[in-house]
């Protein structure tokens, strides 16, 4: 047995060497060989042990290894008798003595303990077990981490004070149309639980089927009018509040319903005015359709555009554009991300107009007023900001003025000068302001082939000797003259006299935070109208023809873009203009309608591009926990769908990330991670099919789903390493089962051998002498 002290490796051969010995020996005693009785005695002696050395003979001798002492010092083992630094040291000595030990904490990671110190908690999101280099291990632990691939032989020390633990927490908290669900197991005393937020609710209260004694409880609950977010809680009464609670955004109190952006809003809708419309990312996985009726713009803010793309373009949403007077080119939408989404131009495809745009670049330009800018930085960059929300064909032409005229770029495209780098290296206000001349030379250079719209930004500190020549001259060449005042120069009575000869304008803005916003209202006033208060027949295409046709008693001329479907015209002025049309944009759709339907219509309309139920050939299971499991089933009859590109595209803010889910089996595709420590929207895409769209609850860190021994877990750790475990009754020493290690004894024996002999040897030479 190799747990014996000595055994013999070659047991036959030591026998047979035995015999031999036996032999020897007897032989020797029955001829009587003359050897003095020391001789005698050490030569047979010598070859028992020769003998003895032939059969191959090992010592297992044990030998004591290294000891590490681990002490779980996670938040998940409070009330666990051994942090009582007391009871440790006790415990430690009951049951390795005084064998030497390295006393180590960990709970995220390792950290050397004093054994005289205190056992301060070591903050940790997670429980993390690393075995150190050691021999064996000592465990003070309620085993809540996920066991090591290898380790030493464990012996897990059971605490008492981890047994039969009471602590009750919010497991779970899922959002279901109008309905929060909470799932709250309780392994303690009675607790109470409450919804913040929830009217006429200032204390906590008793809900008729709370957790009043142990066990596992499912709690739902309607969402209020006006609650933006869910939240759910457990009064104080255990020693982890930590997992006493979880919320969940709502987008709202329902999340199928629609919204309508606009002044007259059907019933059935939920209603904004543009200022209202919601910011939050999660609130936009509610509705099915969002109608834009007849709004500028400018009405909204960056954000909320930013938002509208969103909900189309990454989380499938469907969008109705309604025209009417702030709508399409008379709501701004050139350069917009209205015009991004909508699938009718509000510009025509052909240059219509020649835009000079000129900013003043005399000497008094770089005074720096209130507001950290110079008037001219201000001026180049209300130009800059000008250009996207040019019509893109209009022809445009940029520069500066001072003592003459410095071009910076054009003539070209609107939509060319929007790409370029403005304003040039080197330009910089000097001089004085020869306003005259700038006209002059402008008036002669252009070739009134198109209208031009001449925009100047100047303080108007000019001398100007022939008003009306150049008045005549603008107007010969079929330029008006508009001017932002940004300041209450000399000239200024002359300049509105020539703009105002020319059919132009004159607007004074000194605050030159609100410059850009200025020149882009002259400019908008300046564009031709496209809004038409005559009455049209719109003709519906297509599916458009389950809505009928009808009269349109005010429109927007607007043209088709390259890509959409169009699903409505009408006849004007014998040209068939585009009414209605559709494109996809991302995952979702966009509508838009060149005219003011009724309410009824637009409803319609909304219904046509909604987004419909999901996917028949998909089923979605979801499991929504301290881990989050999303499985999906896709069979199309009998036929499964496999090879499928099938992700988790994970939304917090800005910020996305995609989970692709793996092939687990024919149609079936899974994954499983982590919930999230803040809240997150979910969106399920198989290709570029979205499938399931869902909110993930914000989760309290993974050391708090569980606390209390894990004997499972313990079991599986010491059959592992081969430890065993140490229950609170067990006061004896621990067997650590140190390892033996095998010394051969046969070259020990041999030398032994060899020396009885030899002595004996001598022994008898000297007696004979």
């Amino acid at each position: 047995m190799l747990s014996d002290p000595v055994i013999f490796i070659h047991r036959t051969v030591g026998m047979f060497a035995m015999a031999m010995a036996a032999v020897a020996i007897f032989v020797g005693l029955w001829r009587r060989i003359e050897l003095p009785k020391l001789s005698a005695a050490l030569l047979g002696a010598g070859t028992i042990l020769l003998a003895v050395a032939a059969g191959g003979p090992v010592w297992n001798r044990a030998k004591n290894g290294d000891i590490a002492v681990m002490v779980d010092l996670s938040p998940s083992t409070r009330g666990a008798n051994y942090r009582k630094a007391d009871f440790l040291r006790k415990r430690i000595a009951e049951l390795i003595g005084d064998a030497p030990h390295t006393l180590i904490g960990f709970a995220a990671e390792n950290r050397p303990l004093d054994a005289d110190g205190p056992l301060d908690e070591m903050a940790s999101d997670r429980t993390i077990f690393s075995p150190p280099a050691a021999d064996a291990i000592l465990l003070f632990s309620d085993a809540r981490f996920e066991l090591p691939e290898k380790s030493p032989p464990v012996d897990v020390a059971v605490d008492a004070g981890l047994e039969n633990v009471g602590d009750a927490a919010v497991t779970r908290l899922e959002h279901f149309g109008n309905e929060i669900s909470a799932t709250i197991s309780n392994t303690g005393p009675s607790r109470k639980v409450r919804y913040p937020g929830e009217t006429g609710t200032a204390e906590i209260m008793n809900v008729p089927f709370s957790p009043i004694e142990k066990g596992t409880f499912i709690i739902s609950r309607s969402v209020p009018r006006g609650d933006l977010d869910a939240r759910v809680e457990l009064n104080p009464g255990d020693l982890w509040p930590e997992n006493d609670s979880l919320s969940i955004p709502i987008s709202s109190p329902w999340r199928s319903g629609k919204w309508w952006i606009g002044a007259r809003a059907a019933s059935g809708w939920r209603f904004f005015s543009p200022g209202e419309i919601p910011t939050g990312a999660d609130e936009y996985l509610g509705p099915t359709a969002i109608v834009i009726d007849n709004q500028t713009a400018d009405g909204f803010s960056p954000l909320v555009l930013d938002r509208l793309m969103q909900y189309v373009r990454d989380l499938g949403g469907a969008i109705l554009l309604v025209g009417g007077d702030k709508a399409f080119s008379s709501g701004g939408y050139s350069g917009s991300i209205l015009e991004q989404l909508s699938p009718l131009e509000s510009s025509p495809p052909r240059a219509m107009r020649r835009w000079v745009l000129l900013a003043d670049a005399s000497g008094s330009m770089s005074q720096i007023p209130a507001g950290g800018i110079s008037r001219w930085q201000a001026a180049t960059e209300a130009i800059i900001r000008l250009l996207p929300t040019l019509p893109p064909a209009d022809m445009v032409q940029i520069g500066q003025f001072a003592d003459s005229v410095h071009w910076w770029i054009g003539p070209t495209t609107a939509a060319e000068a929007a790409k370029s780098s403005l304003p040039p290296a080197g330009v910089f206000p000097h001089g004085p302001t020869n306003l005259e001349s700038a006209l002059v030379q402008i008036a002669y250079q252009s070739d009134a082939k198109l209208p031009t719209e001449l925009v100047l930004i100047s303080d108007c500190d000019a001398q100007i000797s022939q008003a009306e020549q150049d008045a005549e001259n603008l107007r010969a060449k079929q330029i008006h003259l508009h001017v932002l005042a940004i300041d209450r120069g000399a000239a200024l009575g002359t300049i509105r006299k020539i703009s105002a000869a020319t059919g132009g304008t004159v607007a004074l803005q000194f605050d030159p935070g609100q410059w850009a916003a200025a020149v882009r209202d002259i400019c908008q006033s300046a564009r031709p109208t496209l809004f038409y208060r005559e009455p049209v027949d719109i003709r519906t295409i297509g599916q458009g023809r389950t809505i009928g046709d009808e009269t349109a008693r005010v429109w927007n001329r607007v043209w088709l873009k390259p890509d959409a479907e169009l699903l409505a015209d009408a006849k004007w002025q014998d040209v068939s203009v585009p009414m209605g049309a559709r494109w996809q944009v991302g995952a979702g759709q966009v509508a838009a309608l060149a005219f003011e339907p009724s309410r009824s219509q637009i409803e319609a309309w909304a219904r046509l591009i909604a987004r419909g139920p999901h996917d028949p050939r998909f089923s979605v299971h979801r499991e929504m926990g301290s881990r989050i499991h999303v499985a999906l089933d896709a069979i199309d009859g009998k036929k499964y769908l496999n090879d499928l590109a099938v992700a988790l595209e994970i939304h917090e803010g800005e910020n996305r990330s995609s989970v692709p889910l793996a092939q687990t089996g024919p149609g079936r595709y899974e994954m499983t991670m982590d919930a999230p420590a803040r809240a997150q929207i979910g969106v399920l895409r198989a290709g570029d099919e979205i499938i399931d769209e869902f909110t993930l609850a914000a989760h309290y860190p993974a050391e708090f789903d569980a606390v209390g021994n894990d004997h499972t877990a313990m079991r599986a750790l010491v059959d592992l390493s081969g430890g065993r475990m140490i229950w609170p009754g067990d006061h004896g020493r621990v067997d650590f089962r140190w390892p033996k290690v095998a010394t051969p004894l046969g070259p020990w024996l041999c030398g032994g051998s060899f020396f009885l002999i030899g002595i004996g040897l001598i022994a008898s030479v000297g007696r004979r002498k």
